[in-house]
């Protein structure tokens, strides 16, 4: 699933909430431009800086009582939005749920209408009123280093008129619960989001999130049934989204005892019908049929009740050949033949709504008609690959949009409900998974054409974007299936970024090479070490796709630090031991794939060896020493996730951020359907382990010093990085270094914190070279000499690089170049600017003035 996140931290700390004169707001009309708000004047004195309220959990259970749910709620309302402004907009038709505990208590689910978070607060109920002392807790995050505890408070327009503020004099609110309706009865009183910031001495924040004139009542309709006798017959709803272009969608149309009834005019209740007047010649659809609930868009988006809705477009000229369009609510929508094609036609707007005081459109249909469709066979057009944005770890998703034509290769309209489409990755249907998509119930590989759920997939006219979750192809297609007339047609495969139909892929896994034979006679004497990317020293964290597969992870060993080395076994760490199966440890020379069952396995060609055992850590131990070549070796570890009701069960891989570019290598069954690396994209590595024989007991290697720079007549500093290559911890290193040949200068360090005993485990710490007299390039030579006073043979304890003593230190300065002309007008600013920059920074700063078409 697509992530998002509620707060953009660094936005918000510095803004505050800002609305404008609250009596205006009640005289929006519909079709008017939301209102933006200026969330910039937020001040933190001290009368937004508090004692932090008593944090008691939020409440997340449904409390015990008469539930209320899919009741119909309405209020004026603030939602925070991006670049520091909130946005009013009337909340008409938002899912409301209330509880009547059994302990007196009304309890109210998501208090905020643009916020549905699922918590709850309560208000006491004494006779029919219900009062809720605020503040009441209801979410916490922590983002950038700062929490976020955010309660409900009263607030109230200021004197002025322009923001919200806290309200000094109350901090409780009144409702009339009576008769199944909840209504608010303080007409100033605005409840608001604010967050308590601890790090910043408790300051008050407010959000963005504010709601006034609360009302929770039951739905105001039901769902048109049509009449069982009803014969229908397939049309064609024709309208037009711009003046210069046509759409259509298929719906059903049936005629009964006076009445026209049409479905499918809402995305998300496509099985719903509207009912009209019809006398055998015209139809009228009032505003007002209920069709159900639009589910959400995004996780914090809230549930709408949706309703038909008639309207009608308003143009205001804006100069020649260009208007701007305002829409308002109509009661009703006549339909009438037109006169030259007897098609029943409207020049108004026909919406699927939500809620009925506004034109809010889930479905918008702008000059529509209703147009009987004849259905005949034919090949659908070849789609369109339009872009790619290709899937990502960081935000966990792809995105593609793909033009597909309504039209067969002959020019004839396709019956919608007989079209679809299918995804290729490489030479592979692309499967369509319900714990990826929230709208779908079952594994699909056709997509029906008409699927749209405002998520993952969206249609506009014949374009299409699709959000996936793959990643790990060499090319990706799509093609077009049409069962219409009886027959069936394909459009060819559309490969991204190919201008004709390609021919079916290669083989993406040709057999792979013989290994490298491990050397039979290798000697694995001598001591052994524990190699990985968590040391101990960081706080590991689990990573996953929250999908029920199979992972394969792994991380590769450098031939040139462990050739002469060799493996005896791993440490595995997991987390969920109740929902995986199939765990194994494995070494591979190459991270390659092979196709078992039509499904695409790794391929690990050294050893394979099953985890039995269930613990945080389990050791496995090889039965033969692996001896490292100088190609290196991969490590791995493969598992396959069978629950993701846990958090443990969607990440199942234990991670670090102690980050190398070969620490984190991928392939899932669903997910990753090749090997990748991300460990870059993620600044992550895997925390598997293994374990290195053929270790000496002190060994200490040096890293690699890049070319060392200084000035003449001054000490130089010089890091040097020390990693341990021994069985034992490192308390002490003997060291030297020689200047261009010179006699080495011995040196002798100690470590109040000894380097602990993993294979390359890092410290680093600076000495000062000696001051040089001469401006050259010398050779500087590093060695380790002796570990814990034990001579130190590792292969990598000396290093060489240059160190260059410079004469002078060149100076940086910043150069502007102005481009103008004495003719330029506007010119004169930028000469008055630079040399204002010149007076300010005389040593810094250089301006030129290159003059065009002048005397000068």
């Amino acid at each position: 699933m697509r992530k998002f996140t509620l707060f953009m931290l660094t936005l918000f700390l510095a803004t505050g909430a800002m609305a404008q004169n609250k009596a205006s707001l009640f005289k929006t009309a519909p079709g008017t431009p939301a209102t933006t708000i200026d969330m910039t004047k937020w001040s933190p004195t001290s009368s937004n800086v508090m004692a932090a309220p008593k944090k008691v959990e939020a409440i997340t259970e449904t409390p015990e009582g008469t539930l209320h749910e899919n009741m119909y709620r309405f209020s004026s309302a603030y939602e925070a939005q991006s670049l520091g402004k909130g946005v009013y907009m009337l909340s008409d038709g938002i899912v409301g749920t209330l509880v009547e505990g059994t302990d007196g208590y009304i309890y109210m689910k998501d208090p905020f209408s643009r916020f549905a978070y699922g918590s709850w607060i309560k208000g006491k109920l004494e006779d029919d009123i219900v009062t809720f002392q605020f503040p009441q807790f209801i979410y916490s995050e922590v983002s950038s280093g700062f929490t976020l505890n955010c309660y409900t408070m009263r607030m109230r327009v200021n004197s002025a008129g322009t923001d919200f503020e806290k309200d000094p004099t109350s901090q409780e609110m009144k409702f009339r619960w009576k008769d199944g309706k909840l209504t608010q009865l303080e007409e100033d009183a605005v409840l608001g989001m604010v967050a308590v910031v601890p790090e910043m001495g408790n300051m008050e924040i407010y959000i963005g999130y504010a709601d006034y004139d609360i009302r929770f009542m039951p739905v105001p309709g039901e769902k048109v049934t049509a009449p069982e006798e009803l014969e229908t017959e397939t049309y064609m709803l024709n309208f037009w989204p711009d003046d210069d272009k046509q759409d259509y969608r298929m719906v059903q149309v049936g005629t009964h005892d006076g009445s026209i009834y049409v479905n499918n005019i809402s995305n998300t209740n496509r099985r719903s019908w509207i009912q009209g007047a019809y006398d055998g010649t015209n139809a009228r659809f009032f505003t007002g049929d209920y069709l159900g609930i639009s589910y959400r868009m995004n996780p914090y988006d809230p549930d709408q009740h949706v309703f038909s809705l008639a309207g009608r477009e308003v143009k205001t000229p804006l100069g020649e050949n260009s208007y701007s369009s305002s829409y308002y609510k109509t009661s009703y929508i006549d339909f009438a033949p037109d006169p030259q094609t007897g098609i029943l036609s409207s020049d108004s707007i026909l919406a699927a709504n939500a809620g009925v005081s506004r034109l809010y459109a889930e479905t918008f249909f702008r000059k529509p008609s209703l147009e009987k469709f004849t259905e005949t066979a034919g090949t659908p057009q070849d789609p369109i690959f339009g872009a790619l944005s290709e899937y990502s770890s960081t935000s966990g998703f792809g995105i593609m949009v793909i033009t597909m034509p309504k039209l067969t290769t002959d020019g004839k309209r396709m019956n919608l409900d007989k079209l679809f489409y299918k995804i290729y990755l490489d030479n592979e249907v692309m499967t369509f998974y319900p714990d990826e998509y929230w709208y779908i119930d079952q594994e699909i590989q056709e997509m029906p054409y008409s699927h749209t759920d405002k998520r993952d997939f969206t249609i506009d006219a014949d374009l299409h974007y699709i959000y996936f979750y793959q990643a790990g192809y060499s090319r990706i297609g799509v093609q077009m299936i049409y069962r219409g007339g009886g027959e069936e047609h394909k459009s060819h495969i559309i490969y991204y970024g190919e201008e004709t139909p390609g021919d079916d892929p290669e083989d993406p896994n040709p057999d792979d090479p013989d290994p490298e034979d491990p050397d039979p006679s290798i000697d694995d004497t001598g001591g052994e070490a524990v190699f990985g990317y968590d040391m101990g020293n960081t706080e590991t964290n689990l990573w996953g796709n929250s999908k029920t597969e199979v992972y394969d992870v792994a991380m590769h060993l450098d031939g040139n630090m462990f050739k002469g080395k060799t493996i005896r076994g791993f440490r595995v760490p997991l987390v969920d031991l109740e929902h995986i199966a199939n765990v194994k440890v494995w070494l591979s020379s190459e991270l390659a794939l092979e196709t078992v069952d039509d499904k695409n396995v790794n391929k690990a060609d050294i050893v394979v060896k099953e985890v039995t055992e269930r613990d945080s850590w389990v050791e496995v131990r090889l039965d033969k020493p692996y001896a490292v070549t100088s190609k290196g070796v991969y490590a791995g570890l493969s598992l396959e996730s069978t629950d993701v009701t846990t958090n443990e069960g969607k990440r199942p891989i234990v991670v670090t951020p102690e980050m190398s570019e070969e620490g984190f290598y991928v392939h899932t069954s669903r997910t990753y359907r090749n090997w990748q690396s991300i460990a870059s994209e993620l600044g992550k590595s895997i925390a598997l382990k293994v374990i290195i024989g053929g270790v000496q007991e002190n060994a200490a290697a040096l890293a690699e010093i890049p070319e060392v720079k200084g000035m003449v007549d001054e000490p130089t500093p010089l890091s040097l990085n020390v990693k341990n290559h021994g069985s034992n911890p490192i308390t002490s290193i003997d060291y030297s270094y020689s200047i261009g040949g010179q006699t080495a200068i011995p040196l002798r360090k100690t470590f109040s914190t000894p380097i602990p005993a993993y294979y390359d485990a890092p410290v680093e710490f600076t000495i000062s070279l000696p001051a040089l007299s001469e401006s050259n390039v010398y050779e500087l030579t590093v060695k380790i000499d002796k570990v814990n006073d034990v001579e130190n043979t590792d292969p990598h304890a000396e290093t060489k690089t240059n160190l260059v003593v410079y004469g002078l230190t060149p100076k940086h300065r910043a150069v502007i170049e102005e481009y103008t002309g004495t003719w330029c007008g506007n010119c004169p600013r930028g000469i008055v600017a630079m040399e204002e920059m010149a007076r300010r920074y005389p040593d810094d700063f250089i301006g030129i003035s290159i003059h065009n078409n002048d005397p000068m």
